[in-house]
């Protein structure tokens, strides 16, 4: 068990979530043996487990049973460190009297034990940067450090060191980056991931502050891929952070705001104020970058309500911390001289009452006196704790559609007076013992306790409803709220705070999606369904670099001699555990952020270079390639098309791309200056799914186009009824008369049955495409059909 017990020992701060189990059942095994050693050993080892998955509850509740039973047994050293795990608990939960006291306990029981003393010293010094006293932080850590380095295993060093780079970046002080080499190489020889992970965060930081962007965005990659392979939460959601902080920096906004999309979901997922803090920060000055001032603006104001927040937690921590020193000074003098100094008590009784100011300030909202994100959970998780079995609780997201829009045309002083009246109209309507709180600018979330059944959370969101969109008149405003509402029960939908606002959340997004003013609950199917596209765009982001995505090719034709003229490249994702997903459901996805743009211009590459492999320009065929809204949008497009032909050797003739021409209609004036640009490269045009959009004949006109690509909803009329049938003929001769007169050829996609492929022949369609030619192909098998 000796063995076992240190081979945990090593993998626990690297890959706790995998050890969990393994320490599970060595706690079972030393129960079972009556090895009381072993079990506080194992108690102590999954409160660690605990610390690092980020469950500081959990990490609390096995120390607290490791320390109590290594205390009745006299197990000193145990002791000692179970006691250092409740104060790292106790600190992360923001009980820092608690954690000094813990801190002060496994320092008195550590004694001679280097690493013992190390590790409570480590433990002081992350308090004391919590206080601001970072010089006391430097201190402490440089002891620490220096205790390891003589004790069993010198490797800990790498802890405090890391400590020391974290305290010298929060003041400032640039020549941290001197020691980072020296750590990592320490953490790289003895495997210390969970270490790397953080080390790459301070890394990527100080090279951010002193203006290597590129250099920061290599190390926080790399430091971000082995924080998903840890399962280190917390980091991940910091590392978003400062890759976001660093694209900024260079100017690439899509990938900055990919990074804080990301960063959001774990600050939620985690409800991390401080992480929360930096996010709305970065969001400022992306919104900056963007022009969108008004967004901006209320992103500045999230940040400095956070920062509030933040400032007043540590005032409040800091005055606990000395109000505690205090009493004991107190209770000192009065058992030497069996009386109290009068300031004392005085100054005591003032750090009690800024106490009391600070506590509020630190669980409120400022604007609305509501509970603040991180009090509102704190007190929910209790209820829900709390909540009778046989009992049913409610969560409602509530979410302002319009306040975006107040803000910027009547000003910030409108939309803070609609959040004011609509937290008294919260107070009003929920029942005494319910709670609400505010979780961001335009979103709240209310906990209904004690329902009699899953039914009664509608009526209570119905009648909540019903007064909060009445309109509001204060003097001269009128202002009507759009407000969506978004229901979860537990039991069923859950029995924890996170399950529940997941669940509240996935209604809500549906309940906006549905239009204002309006409520939905929660439903296992729907959920399900915005699970899995959640899973698929977190699995999207991976799909390139692990090789799941390939082109198919369509071929074609020329009629009515069905002569090969060319292919279409089709993206294709084959997802290793749920086979190949539709392009209809993973395009989307990609398009909801900048992962189009990296899929757009692999597909690009891959087609060119494909094209040159089959010697499209002796052979005169086309290779066609979709381009994406975002794509064309990017001031660097035409560079990157240049690019990819000249790689491959391509002659730009042998391309066309295709384009939406709802994009060409609102993006007239760039489109026209980047498709002339295309041109000049001798890159072919077409317009994609023509008829569906704006058609703009002016763009026909005077752009030079190659092709117009019909699409397939009129391709499938021609094989409707009689009376669709000569609708679709007449429509289709409009298209194919005007296309020709202005010398561009007509592609017809979609053609599944002989009687459209003579129809559209009959009509003078110059080119087709479609299953009864040919289905996508992989690029051999296209290439042994039909080259």
């Amino acid at each position: 068990m000796d063995e076992q017990i240190q081979r945990l020992e090593l993998q626990i701060l690297n890959r706790p979530q995998q050890t969990e189990l393994e320490l599970t059942a060595l706690l079972m095994q030393a129960r079972q043996q009556a090895d009381i050693q072993a079990e506080a050993h194992a108690l102590c080892l999954m409160a660690e487990g605990a610390f690092f998955q980020g469950n500081y509850p959990a990490a609390l509740e096995w120390a607290g049973h490791g320390q109590a039973l290594a205390q009745q047994h006299r197990l000193t050293a145990l002791e000692a460190r179970n006691h250092n795990a409740l104060s790292m608990a106790c600190w992360r939960l923001g009980r820092l009297p608690e954690a000094l006291d813990h801190v002060r306990a496994s320092l008195a029981l550590a004694g001679d034990d280097a690493l013992a003393r190390s590790r409570a010293l480590s433990s002081a010094a992350a308090i004391y940067i919590e206080l601001g006293d970072h010089e006391r932080a430097l201190e402490n850590f440089g002891q620490a450090a220096e205790l390891a380095r003589h004790s069993e295993q010198p490797e800990q060093a790498a802890t405090p060191m890391t400590g020391t780079v974290r305290a010298m970046l929060h003041v400032g002080r640039m020549e941290a980056l001197e020691l980072v080499p020296e750590v990592r190489a320490l953490a790289e020889q003895h495997g210390m991931l969970w270490l790397l992970c953080v080390l790459s965060y301070l890394e990527a930081s100080l090279l951010h502050r002193l203006g290597r962007p590129e250099e920061g965005r290599a190390c926080a990659e790399a430091g971000l891929a082995q924080a998903q392979q840890t399962g280190n939460a917390e980091a991940q959601g910091f590392l978003h952070q400062i890759l976001a902080e660093l694209y900024l920096a260079s100017g690439a906004l899509e990938w900055a705001s990919a990074q804080l999309e990301q960063g959001g979901q774990i600050a939620r997922q985690l409800n991390h104020l401080q992480l929360h803090c930096g996010l709305e920060s970065s969001r400022a000055k992306l919104h900056q970058l963007n022009g969108d001032h008004a967004a901006a603006l209320g992103a500045l104001h999230r940040h400095i309500e956070l920062s509030q927040q933040l400032h007043a937690r540590s005032h409040q921590l800091h005055s606990r911390t000395v109000s505690q020193q205090i009493e004991v000074e107190l209770l000192q003098r009065a058992a030497q001289h069996g009386q109290c100094s009068s300031e004392l008590l005085q100054a005591n009784r003032e750090l009690q009452t800024l106490q009391e100011r600070l506590s509020y300030q630190a669980s409120h909202d400022s604007l609305t006196g509501l509970l603040n994100r991180s009090a509102f959970w704190t007190r929910t998780q209790e209820r829900l704790r709390q909540r009778l079995r046989a009992a049913c609780s409610g969560v409602i997201m509530a979410h302002i559609s319009h306040l975006r829009s107040i803000n910027g045309a009547r000003g910030h002083a409108a939309g803070d007076i609609l959040l004011q009246e609509i937290a008294q109209r919260f107070r009003a309507e929920l029942r005494p013992g319910d709670l609400v709180g505010r979780l961001s600018g335009d979103e709240f979330m209310i906990y209904l306790d004690n329902l009699s059944c899953p039914e009664q959370l509608e009526q209570e969101a119905q009648r909540l409803l019903r007064s909060l969109v009445e309109p509001l008149v204060s003097g001269h405003l009128v202002i009507r709220p759009a407000i969506s509402l978004g229901c979860a029960v537990a039991p069923p939908d859950g029995h924890d705070l996170g399950h529940l606002h997941q669940c509240a959340d996935l209604a809500l997004q549906q309940a906006k999606q549905q239009g204002n003013n309006g409520w939905v609950r929660f439903q296992p199917e729907t959920g399900a369904a915005e699970l899995r596209r959640q899973q698929l765009r977190e699995d999207l982001r991976h799909a390139l670099e692990r090789g799941e995505c390939e082109l198919h090719y369509q071929p074609q034709f020329s009629l009515p001699e069905r002569r090969l003229v060319g292919v279409e490249a089709l993206l294709r994702w084959r997802h290793p555990q749920l086979g190949t997903i539709s392009p209809a459901e993973f395009i989307s996805l990609a398009e909801e952020g900048p992962l189009i743009l990296e899929l757009g211009a692999w597909a690009l590459r891959e087609a060119c270079c494909q094209a040159q492999t089959w010697n499209f320009g002796e052979r005169k065929l086309l290779m066609s390639v979709n381009v994406s809204v975002r794509q064309f949008e990017r001031p660097d497009f035409v560079p990157q098309v240049e690019a990819a032909l000249a790689a491959c050797g391509l002659p730009g003739g042998c391309l066309i791309l295709e384009l939406t021409e709802t994009l060409l209609h609102q993006e007239a004036q760039v489109g026209a200056q980047t498709v002339n640009e295309l041109h000049r490269l001798g890159v072919h045009i077409a317009i994609d799914d023509f008829g569906t959009g704006y058609s703009n004949i002016q763009l026909l006109r005077h752009l030079p186009f190659r092709q117009l690509k019909i699409d397939r909803s009129f391709v499938q009329d021609l094989a409707d009824g009689a009376a669709g049938l000569a609708s679709a003929q007449h429509f289709m001769k409009v298209m194919l008369n005007l296309a020709h007169g202005l010398g561009i050829n007509v592609v017809a996609e979609g053609v599944e049955t002989q009687a459209q492929f003579d129809l559209l022949t009959q009509l003078g369609c110059d080119k087709a495409q479609g299953f009864l030619l040919s289905p996508p192909l992989p690029a051999g098998e296209l290439a042994s059909t039909f080259l």
